[in-house]
């Protein structure tokens, strides 16, 4: 099956003129392509869904403004929320808010534990992506669950990266994709949840502190992830027909 896979994966490759590839699949692609003639038609780069978003709000419509509001979006199949409850249920910080915007079909598993650990957890189903906007506009932090795959890297991650609002991301393998996203961000917490609760309760009540009231330079959000720009995509697409054939310039054409 895998030299079936590989073969077709050449086979693909090689009647390209470019294979874009997650830069988290760097390593994996240098392995299997790097002695190969393809391997040159690889550009790599993430998901082109940064976009830096205007915080300017009406009001504040949505959330109680009393609680610090942790906002988190997307599948919860494969992702448990066990540690970051308790992290919250031990923390010194109490009026927080952790709000799921989530298939119903984990509502009640979420509030389960929630209630286990005696936080406060409010669940939403999911929205159209422009509500979902909305809501992100007004989170104080966003929220992401790391997963054991280390290929694996959900899309909102670099949205959420577009609101240069403070992240939080737990891990528990070395190798999880959000790392070395994330490590470049200046306003992230980065959860190690193989660590005992007790070590990481002073970081989190730290950031939970002192993040919130954190502004960000978009200039260097632009600058360090200009790769999971759309605007990157555009531009490498439009400079490979430039290279081919100056007078084709379908982006630009009016």
């Amino acid at each position: 099956m895998l030299i079936a896979r590989k073969k077709l994966e050449y086979e693909v490759v090689k009647d390209a003129d470019r294979a874009i590839v997650m830069e988290s699949h760097k390593k994996h692609i240098e392995k299997l392509w790097k002695d190969s003639l393809i391997y040159e038609k690889f550009v790599f780069m993430n998901i082109p869904y940064l976009k830096i978003q205007n915080q300017l709000l009406v009001d504040k419509r949505y959330f109680n403004t009393s609680y610090i509001n942790i906002v988190f979006a997307g599948n919860m199949g494969m992702r448990d929320p066990s540690y970051l409850f308790k992290l919250v249920s031990k923390s010194s910080i109490g009026n927080i808010n952790i709000h799921f915007f989530t298939d119903s079909k984990y509502h009640r598993k979420v509030q389960s534990v929630a209630q286990k650990n005696n936080i406060l957890a409010t669940m939403h189903d999911y929205v159209t992506h422009d509500e979902l906007i909305a809501f992100l506009k007004e989170a104080d932090i966003l929220l992401n669950f790391g997963v054991n795959n280390p290929n694996a890297i959900s899309g909102k991650i670099f949205e959420y990266i577009g609101f240069c609002k403070p992240i939080i991301s737990t891990f528990f393998i070395d190798d999880e994709a959000t790392l070395s996203i994330l490590s470049k961000y200046d306003n992230a917490l980065l959860i190690d949840e193989r660590k005992d609760l007790k070590s990481n309760i002073p970081k989190f009540d730290k950031f939970i502190t002192k993040s919130v009231s954190k502004v960000l330079d978009e200039g260097k959000i632009v600058r360090t992830y200009k790769n999971s720009m759309p605007e990157s995509y555009v531009s490498l697409i439009n400079d490979f027909f430039c290279e081919n054939d100056e007078s084709f310039d379908f982006i630009n054409e009016k």
